[in-house]
């Protein structure tokens, strides 16, 4: 229904209605010299933003109310080294951040701008993919030097679950709006794959065609529907994809919905001009 963008010179919200065309522009009272990230959390709502500073290990995390047009929060936390090398991810509640380090995440509570805790994650070589479940009571994260996937449990910094079965670094993971599945993806040509978050089974998995690789999948905000980016190797063309879960395991064996009324695979393809 509306695009929402962050503008830096002056520093502004815009707001695109996509029904009326109308632009509707609000101030943005924490401005960034340094860098910023948006994320929009489905759930709650809200828009929150990490800016970053040119001095200082400060960088201010901003929740702002799309509903109401208004911020609830702001804080400055000392993460700014850590989000310049990776993004923090958030919790689709509002409430939870997570903020990787060399061999450990750290969990911030945004709504009151403290220290949660943080969770040792053992590694040689640092952590790539990060993700926090809905109500930010789970954390899942991928190492450098392992393609496995490790579910801990935030509040005792418990390892509830390993997954196996990526051979590639693992870059991304998403829970899914409900929490019921997670969703890896890795460097390369390897297949997306998506996990029972309550059996920790692989119910599902994306194979690229051959020549293409995958990049930057994402459930959409209703859970049922995976976008994926496709980009052939050596360029030439890239797309957006959509697959759809099965509702019905038994009819689809690879957990993707391949029969009407979505059509075989539906995609949209976008040439570069």
């Amino acid at each position: 229904e509306q695009i929402v963008a962050l503008s830096r010179a002056p520093d502004q919200i815009r707001m695109w209605n996509l029904a009326t065309s109308q632009i509707e522009t609000l101030p943005q009272e924490c401005p960034a010299d340094a860098g910023v990230n948006c994320e929009y959390l489905p759930l709650s709502h809200l828009l929150v933003f990490t800016l970053r500073s040119k001095e200082g290990e400060d960088a201010t995390v901003v929740r702002w109310d799309i509903a109401t047009r208004r911020q609830l929060s702001s804080h400055p936390l000392p993460i700014a080294g850590a989000i310049a090398k990776m993004p923090a991810r958030f919790s689709l509640d509002g409430r939870w951040m997570a903020v990787p380090q060399w061999d450990s995440v750290a969990i911030y509570d945004i709504e009151n701008g403290t220290l949660a805790t943080t969770l040792a994650v053992p590694s040689k070589a640092g952590i790539q993919g990060l993700a926090l479940s809905p109500d930010g009571k789970q954390l899942a994260v991928a190492r450098r030097d392992e393609p496995a996937i490790i579910i801990m449990d935030v509040a005792t910094s418990h390892t509830v679950a390993t997954l196996l079965g990526h051979n590639l670094v693992i870059t991304r993971l998403e829970y899914s709006p409900d929490g019921t599945r997670l969703l890896s993806s890795t460097i390369g040509s390897e297949a997306v794959k998506v996990w029972n978050a309550a059996s920790w089974m692989e119910v599902a998995r994306l194979e690229p065609p051959s020549g293409v690789y995958y990049a930057g999948p994402g459930f959409t905000s209703d859970g049922s529907t995976i976008v994926v980016g496709a980009f052939r190797f050596g360029g030439g063309w890239s797309a957006a994809w959509r697959f759809h879960l099965c509702s019905q395991p038994s009819h689809c064996p690879l957990g993707i919905h391949y029969s009407k009324p979505f059509a075989r695979v539906r995609r949209t393809r976008l040439k570069w001009c």
